[in-house]
C-alpha cells in the first residue's frame, strides 16, 4: 500500500493511565487480542454486512499489534495496513506478525493520499482520542467515493447524563464516549451517511470478564474505562455518573457520500 508524505505523520505515544495500560498488556501478550469488546467476531459481523472483494484495500485505525490487519490479510485476502500512535504496539505486532504492514502513525494525520481506500475499520479507537472529528474528516479524506467506514465503539444510551459525566474530565474509552445523536451529526458534518447500526451492549459485560480471565484486573478495566489516575476525583461519584449514562457499544457502517455533479 502506497503512502503519502511521510512528512505528515505526527505520531506520539498514548498517553495516561489507559494508553500505559494497552501498552502493558500488548507487551505481556496476556490480552493484547481481546483489549475491545466484541473481538474478532464482531469484526466479521461488520464485514458480513459490508463485504469487501478481495484484495481490498483496508485500513485500521487504532491497530494495536494488528490482530485485525493479520485477520484482514490472512482470512479475506484482503491488502491492509494498520496504523497506531504506540510504538511499543507496533513493534510488538511487527514481531507477532512478521510482514504486516503497521505503521505509527495518527489517526489526525494519516499517511495516505485522498480517495485510495476502499474500506476503513475503527475498533473502538474514536473514544480514546480527544480529536474524534478530525480523525472522522481524514478517514473521509482518504476513502474512495462511495468507500466504507466500519466502526464499533461506546455509546451514552442516557445522553442527558453526559454533561455530568464530561465535568469528572475521564480519560480512557469514557472520556470520548458520545450519544448517537451526537455521533450521526459529526459522522454526517464530514460527508458520511449511516446505512446500518446495530446494538452490542451486551459485549462490554464479556470484555470485562475476558480481560480478567485473560490475566487482568478490575482495576485494569477500570482504567481502559478511564475511571483512574484522576486527581482528587471522587470515586463514588464517578461510579455513580458513569452508571447514569448507561454506557453502551454499537457496530454501524456509514459510506462516504458521492459528490454531486456540477449543475446539480
Amino acid at each position: 500500500m502506497k503512502t503519502s508524505d511521510p512528512a505528515c505523520l505526527a505520531p506520539g505515544p498514548p498517553t495516561g493511565h489507559a494508553g500505559l495500560l494497552y501498552e502493558r498488556l500488548a507487551a505481556s501478550g496476556a490480552a493484547a487480542d481481546a483489549i475491545r469488546p466484541g473481538g474478532l467476531p464482531l469484526t466479521e459481523r461488520a464485514l458480513t454486512l459490508c463485504p469487501f472483494p478481495p484484495g481490498s484495500r483496508l485500513l485500521d485505525v487504532g491497530c494495536g499489534v494488528g490482530t485485525t490487519v493479520r485477520y484482514l490479510t490472512d482470512r479475506h485476502g484482503h491488502r491492509a495496513a494498520g496504523i497506531d500512535p504506540s510504538a511499543l504496539m507496533i513493534e510488538t505486532g511487527r514481531r507477532r506478525y512478521p510482514g504486516l504492514w503497521l505503521m505509527r502513525a495518527r489517526g489526525e494525520a494519516l499517511p495516505f493520499a485522498d480517495d485510495v481506500l476502499d474500506g476503513v475499520l475503527a475498533e473502538c479507537s474514536l473514544s480514546v482520542t480527544r480529536a474524534a472529528d478530525r480523525v472522522v474528516r481524514e478517514i473521509h479524506r482518504t476513502l474512495t467515493p462511495g468507500g466504507k467506514l466500519l466502526m464499533s465503539d461506546v455509546y451514552a444510551r442516557n445522553p442527558e447524563f453526559l454533561p455530568e459525566l464530561r465535568r469528572i474530565g475521564l480519560s480512557g474509552c469514557l472520556g470520548g464516549i458520545k450519544s448517537m445523536e451526537e455521533l450521526a451529526f459529526s459522522l454526517g458534518a464530514s460527508g458520511f451517511e449511516i446505512l446500518h447500526w446495530e446494538d452490542h451492549s451486551a459485549e462490554l459485560k464479556l470484555f470485562a470478564a475476558r480481560l480478567i480471565l485473560s490475566g487482568g484486573f478490575a482495576a485494569d478495566f477500570r482504567c481502559l474505562w478511564g475511571e483512574c489516575g484522576g486527581e482528587g476525583r471522587n470515586p463514588e461519584k464517578t461510579r455513580q455518573a458513569v452508571s447514569r449514562v448507561r454506557p453502551g457499544y454499537f457496530l454501524l457502517i456509514a459510506g462516504k457520500r458521492m459528490k454531486k455533479a456540477a449543475g446539480f
